[in-house]
């Protein structure tokens, strides 16, 4: 039993409010741990794409500990169409697109308070939601639910701590013979970055070009486009979103959304212009956006989720992301669970096949 207490707010008019949507700005604000997924306005890109094309509610819910902790932790219910089964599924926002989906401590010790946190919401999920949801999703976060959670991800991060450049980390992270084409590149190249009060003709001009590219290299991905031209309404003007590319004689040949987030800046996506190999723009792009990070006081660059061979050439640091799932009791989530282990993956493969015929 936990001394934990829930709230939830379960309609969008509720959410969007002036007077919860204040406390939630609260909470981020004095948060120390706050990611940036989180925040009000990434959210409210997220949802309001994903509920043109899904069945999203609201279960957003805050939690009060015995001690005078708050924690908040903004899941939907998704009520998945024919090819999910109908499955009802209880996941946070942001499932399947955010590299890290904590709950927001904003009060408390992290050491101590996650246990009877997540102890006491998943008894009143039992005792309150258990015929309203089929499956339920943790898939990453740093905050385990328990001590039988798996580490389903990784994280690498970069210390800017002691970084006074691109051109340090190059002399330390790169082999002598590459040293000095990178040092060449960065220095005929320009990182464009567009200002926190770029027009709406200005943000779209750019997602167009990052899309097209984006497209050609990852045919086929599941993301509505509108995400991230909602993402840019909200985000961009808070100061939260950059939309940067880099530009070699004046021409793009890489596009990078990125966060900037309590001395943190974060690679979010990526899109390079066909036949760019030859100027390495992913690596130049993200040596462009060490020194710009480093110029806007940033202590740490989280490169997301996933250990790839370009991100681990820079860091040795990364950080675990623990996941759980697990289907409802009842013949219903039963039914549904095995649709998904069995049935979907035959129909996205046959989806996938046909794609490429």
């Amino acid at each position: 039993m936990s001394d934990w207490r829930f709230e939830w707010v379960t309609s969008w008019d509720e959410v969007w409010t002036g007077s919860f949507e204040a406390a939630w700005r609260r909470w981020m604000a004095e948060s120390r741990s706050a990611h940036v997924f989180f925040e009000p306005a990434v959210v409210r890109a997220w949802t309001e794409a994903y509920r043109e094309v899904r069945r999203i509610e609201p279960r957003f819910v805050v939690g009060r500990g015995p001690s005078g902790e708050t924690a908040f932790l903004p899941l939907v219910l998704d009520r998945g169409k024919w090819k999910d089964c109908w499955r009802r599924a209880l996941v946070p926002a942001g499932w399947g697109e955010f590299d890290v989906q904590d709950p927001i401590l904003v009060s408390g010790d992290e050491r101590d308070c996650w246990e009877g946190f997540w102890k006491g919401l998943t008894g009143e999920l039992e005792r309150r939601w258990r015929s309203t949801f089929d499956w339920f999703s943790m898939p990453r976060t740093t905050a385990p639910v328990d001590g039988s959670m798996e580490v389903a991800d990784e994280a690498p991060f970069l210390e800017l701590r002691g970084i006074r450049s691109a051109e340090e980390l190059v002399k330390g992270r790169s082999a002598k013979k590459h040293q000095s084409a990178l040092r060449s590149q960065l220095g005929t190249t320009v990182l464009d970055v567009l200002p926190r009060d770029a027009s709406a003709e200005e943000c779209g001009a750019f997602l167009r070009e990052f899309l097209g590219n984006h497209a050609r290299r990852w045919p086929g991905a599941g993301t509505p486009r509108s995400y991230y031209f909602l993402l840019a309404k909200y985000a961009v003007p808070e100061g939260i979103l950059t939309l940067n590319r880099l530009k070699c004689g004046g021409t793009p040949v890489s596009w990078r959304l990125s966060f900037l987030h309590k001395r943190t800046s974060v690679i979010y996506v990526q899109a390079f212009a066909a036949g760019a190999g030859h100027y390495s723009p992913g690596v130049i792009h993200f040596l462009h956006l060490v020194n710009w990070s480093v110029e806007r006081g940033c202590t740490r660059l989280d490169f997301g989720r996933g250990k790839e061979d370009w991100k681990m050439r820079w860091t040795d640091n990364t950080y675990p992301l623990y996941g759980t799932s697990r289907a409802a009791a009842g013949v219903r989530a039963s039914m549904t669970e095995r649709w998904h282990q069995t049935v979907r993956p035959a129909l996205v493969g046959l989806k996938r096949f046909l794609t490429r015929a």
